[in-house]
């Protein structure tokens, strides 16, 4: 299994390869992160309710945002950061939001993502899909396809919208459970950075 010191040093490695500031639990940054994320939502229709619920649940979830610049931060969870093993799986997890940012841009990221459930569940179910391989990787462990990735009433998703983010995401872990990587850059990206840095730590057999 991996250690403590290497996912520290592995998630480190990862965000300066894509750029990003990571921010770790109890750091100063996280109360400055937090006022950016809401002046960046002022304006977008249905993003208070949204915004509000992560910011209450800001000790158990993570999130990524763009910095002023061309850079973006994440910034890591108190209960993300409590194991080596869910460390890696939410920087996994949130590289891919850093992607959809880099892609859309920051403005309209935020209208998206805070405007539209449907845009939503999308971006979620992808983000939970990379996360759900890198901790296959890093435990061997199978799949529950009946698990619920999302958590409905954090992203205010509807019935409609969490049975899309449910389908996309089982089909999404069915594709390495199959033993193949998730056609997503992160999932590639953290796949070829296991095998090169830590492949002690590769416990899934199909991916070693």
């Amino acid at each position: 299994m991996i250690t403590n010191e290497e996912s520290l040093m592995f998630c480190m490695e990862m965000a300066k390869a894509a750029d990003v500031v990571l921010i770790l639990p109890q750091s100063v940054v996280a109360m400055i992160a937090r006022y950016s994320m809401s002046a960046l939502a002022i304006g977008v229709p249905g993003a208070s309710a949204v915004l509000d619920t992560l910011q209450l649940r800001s000790d158990s979830i993570s999130r990524t945002f763009p910095l002023p610049g061309a850079s973006n931060a994440v910034m890591m969870s108190s209960a993300a950061d409590a194991n080596p093993v869910s460390r890696v799986r939410t920087l996994a997890h949130e590289l891919v939001h850093d992607g959809q940012i880099d892609r859309k841009g920051d403005v309209q990221t935020a209208v998206d993502y805070l405007g539209s459930g449907l845009l939503r569940a999308q971006a979620e179910a992808h983000a939970a899909i990379v996360g759900s391989f890198v901790h296959h990787l890093l435990t061997g462990d199978p799949v529950d396809e009946n698990a619920q990735p999302l958590d409905a009433g954090l992203y205010h998703l509807s019935p409609e919208e969490l049975g899309l983010a449910q389908s996309i995401w089982r089909s999404g872990t069915r594709t390495f459970m199959d033993g193949k990587v998730p056609p997503f850059v992160v999932a590639k990206g953290f796949h070829d950075a296991l095998k090169r840095l830590l492949p002690h730590t590769i416990k899934a057999e199909a991916f070693r």
